[in-house]
């Protein structure tokens, strides 16, 4: 198993070195929404890096505007180094020019089966980046049945929203800041703008270092170190916590938390990040995996769907929507009428709605 570090300052490169990461990920303000080293850093640190033994990665995880598809285009016509990519179309277009690419899985992708049909689908991906809430017992049998490398967040601040609104820019505060909320509960949480929008982060660090030699054992190939975020006096504390597989959270500066790999609720975020949880008091049908426009990707949480019955959700903003099941279609064409639990098939919606969105089949208490 390998370690890659992840940076986004030239300065950071010390710390990759000392904690013996054979890969770097690069985040570039042009590139990934989180922003990154401008273009002059960039180029100076590439240039720095020829001829070393360390594997370059260039992060490209914003989603592509059409406005934005010929200056994408032109860069890959030159790559500089591997590109990770999030965008499914970006991820295509590698595809299609026979370019290798790693395919970062980590928004929305928690099902075994929706992650290998994009593995089956694609060709060229060198590594799938997985997403770091799949828990323990369904990660480990699956990092050995996985037909590309693997690599999983394994130290570092754990994102827990994003969105295209440059949220700090109007209220002339700087580019990254600690924000307080009720909704959140106690604490502060770090927030973040780039020119690609802004990024909420939880207040802890994620850290799975007393669980490496298990997840080594079941065969991943990369963990990554998230070194943005960490200062020089605590790269040593790391180095040990990585030596020796030891948990450092009494002695790190801020709290670390294993979050969903051990299913520990006292740990858990399910409250706060991602993979919502159905409303119990109606019955849910799917759960929305990804979708283009109208058409959405979903997986079947029940096997007794009815031909012509009202489907109901919301979409992102919490606003009610009605659309009837007509039958969907498998991933290889095959028609459903009576879709089993399990089954991965387009539905077309009456609009688009966003991942992790459910599908039941009645209204909600207060409709």
């Amino acid at each position: 198993m390998k370690f890659i570090g992840q940076i986004d300052h030239p300065s950071q490169l010390a710390s990759l070195v000392t904690l013996g990461c054979e890969e770097v990920l690069i985040c570039s303000e042009t590139r990934s929404q989180e922003g990154g080293m401008n273009e002059a850093e960039l180029k100076a640190l590439l240039d720095q890096l020829k001829g070393e033994a360390i594997q370059v990665t260039l992060l490209l995880d914003r989603r592509i505007q059409e406005n934005h598809w010929l200056e994408v285009l032109k860069f890959l016509d030159s790559p500089l180094a591997r590109l990770r990519v999030m965008d499914l179309g970006l991820a295509s277009e590698l595809n299609e020019r026979g370019l290798e690419f790693d395919l970062d899985l980590q928004v929305g992708h928690l099902n075994d089966r929706a992650i290998e049909v994009w593995l089956e689908r694609m060709k060229q991906i060198r590594r799938a980046v997985l997403n770091p809430q799949i828990p323990r017992r369904q990660l480990l049998p699956f990092l050995g049945k996985m037909s590309v490398e693997s690599e999983l967040l394994g130290f570092g601040p754990i994102a827990m929203y994003h969105t295209p609104r440059r949220l700090l820019s109007w209220s002339e505060v700087d580019d990254e800041v600690e924000i307080q909320s009720d909704e959140m509960g106690a604490g502060s949480y770090p927030m973040k703008e780039s020119q690609w929008g802004s990024t909420l982060y939880y207040n802890k660090i994620l850290s799975l270092l007393p669980h490496l030699r298990e997840l080594e054992g079941a065969g991943l190939s990369a963990l990554r170190l998230d070194l943005r975020k960490i200062a020089p006096k605590e790269v040593d504390l790391l180095s040990r916590g990585l030596r020796e597989g030891e948990d450092i959270r009494k002695d790190y500066p801020v709290p670390l938390l294993h979050g969903f790999y051990g299913e520990n609720k006292s740990d858990s975020l399910l409250d706060k990040i991602g993979g919502r949880r159905s409303d119990i008091s109606r019955k849910a049908l799917a759960e929305v995996l990804d979708g283009r426009g109208r058409e959405l990707l979903v997986r079947s949480l029940v096997d007794d769907w009815v031909l012509g019955e009202n489907i109901f959700c919301e979409d992102g903003k919490g606003r009610s929507h009605t659309f009837i099941f007509e039958g969907g279609v498998g991933l290889e064409g095959e028609l459903f009428t009576k879709p089993r639990r399990g089954d991965l098939m387009k539905l077309r919606a009456s609009r688009k709605f966003p991942v992790g969105t459910f599908l039941y089949s009645q209204k909600g208490p207060e409709g």
